[in-house]
């Protein structure tokens, strides 16, 4: 999973992500990452990492993207 990857693998200091999903301007276009994105922070593999999740500032994406706040990864949970 992309997600879990992605969550796993960002350095140690980064405990504050900027995930920008984008806003799915283009018509009839499906909004796969926003849609799914709480789904997949939900995932069991992952859940116990996420402190929170919310939608970024406008400056900072706004609808389009979100703030990850994870715990700090220790080794058994790689």
């Amino acid at each position: 999973m992309v997600t879990y990857h992605f969550a796993l693998t960002t350095t140690q200091r980064s405990r504050r992500l900027l995930i920008i999903t984008g806003q799915g301007n283009a018509i009839g276009k499906t909004e796969l990452i926003k849609n799914n994105l709480s789904k997949w922070l939900n995932d069991a593999k992952i859940q116990h990492i996420v402190q929170y999740c919310q939608q970024a500032t406008k400056k900072h994406g706004g609808e389009g993207a979100f703030y990850l706040a994870r715990d700090f990864i220790h080794k058994n949970d790689l």
